[in-house]
């Protein structure tokens, strides 16, 4: 279930997070001369899926300013559907490959993980986690929203509600 969660130490009061991961983990398995992309399904949560589209959505809506282009996957035309596919997985494969272009720590592995323990990086791949950038992007591009996104009219009522059962 999509919720916020307090944190300590940052320009943010709180964190947007989801339960579970949100995506397909990719990753690349090498045999001698020839290498193979397989990619491992993981359930998906509406609220959570839902929580993901929002922030890139509304981040990609602001792209220049985060120094970010939007233009193959197009993620600031994403549905906030709660729907998984591939609009959205490429949406977060994008962002996750252009935040690493940018000098950012995070994985390109094609899954939105939650944020655990109180730290912003991966205790396994020493990176960022992707839910961690969405949020410090969301709250520096969109200050008047970042502090209660269930004001915001994009925001789905079904969002809402999970925000609501899970805030602080």
């Amino acid at each position: 279930m999509a919720y916020t969660k307090q944190v300590e130490g940052r320009s943010y009061p709180y964190l947007y997070n989801v339960e579970m991961g949100v995506g397909q983990r990719k990753s690349l398995v090498k045999n001698g001369n020839s290498t193979t992309l397989y990619g491992y399904y993981q359930p998906n949560r509406r609220d959570d899926v839902m929580l993901v589209q929002y922030l890139l959505k509304r981040v990609y809506q602001r792209a220049q300013t985060a120094n970010l282009n939007g233009e193959s996957a197009r993620p600031s035309e994403l549905k906030i559907d709660g729907i998984w596919g591939p609009k959205t997985q490429a949406a977060i494969e994008q962002y996750q490959l252009e935040m690493a272009r940018n000098g950012r720590s995070i994985a390109t592995d094609g899954v939105v993980d939650s944020e655990k323990g109180s730290g912003t990086t991966s205790s396994i791949s020493h990176t960022g986690y992707t839910i961690s950038w969405l949020n410090k992007y969301f709250w520096v591009l969109w200050p008047a929203l970042a502090p209660n996104i269930t004001s915001d009219v994009e925001c789905p009522y079904e969002l809402k509600l999970a925000l609501s059962r899970g805030k602080i």
